[in-house]
């Protein structure tokens, strides 16, 4: 009750006070319609979401060209668009690879989720860096 209402940076000083683990942002349930991919909607979602990681989790972190917080996500083996995205046009890397899992996939369409079984699922990663000049 003490942390009703607090701001997302008191909630990760308060609960990570004390403990070695850091705060990170997790992109989870990235979809984009068939018809707008292709034109960067997926790639400003994700720099949108690391700017508001880097104001949010870290403000007071200033002008740093050290590496930040950590950025994690998961996308299936057989995307190879998005894997292709994160990868290459993102910098992020692979940490780990999960074969015949069950996965829960955007069903567009319906506005709902899949459940897929027998997936492959990739974990990714990449240290947030906010340059000097502010751009991520």
């Amino acid at each position: 009750r003490a942390l009703k209402g607090a701001s997302l940076q008191a909630l990760c000083s308060e609960l990570l006070s004390g403990s070695s683990l850091e705060p990170a942002l997790v992109l989870a349930n990235l979809a984009v319609l068939p018809s707008a991919r292709r034109r960067g909607v997926a790639n400003s979602l994700c720099r949108a979401a690391e700017g508001y990681a880097l104001e949010k989790i870290v403000p007071d972190a200033g002008d740093w060209e050290a590496p930040g917080p950590l950025c994690v996500l998961q996308v299936e083996g057989a995307n190879g668009g998005a894997r292709a995205l994160y990868e290459s046009a993102m910098g992020f890397g692979l940490e780990w690879t999960d074969q015949d899992v069950s996965v829960l996939r955007a069903d567009l369409d319906t506005a709902s989720f899949i459940e897929v079984e027998g997936a492959e699922l990739v974990t990714m990663s990449k240290a947030l860096l906010k340059a000097k000049s502010g751009a991520i």
